[in-house]
């Protein structure tokens, strides 16, 4: 289970914290870390009709 994601308010976001993925919230910071580690990021924009 990702930590980071269970840890978010969203109920979209907490159906997918079982996912294998290392799931970041948005910050500068970690296009920084990824930049320096030559490493992608996969963006992924969603909205949530209610």
């Amino acid at each position: 289970m990702n930590w980071r994601i269970c840890c978010e308010s969203v109920f979209d976001l907490l159906q997918q914290a079982h996912n294998p993925v290392n799931w970041f919230p948005w910050s500068e910071h970690r296009f920084v870390i990824a930049t320096c580690d030559n490493k992608p990021i996969f963006l992924s924009i969603w909205s949530a009709n209610y």
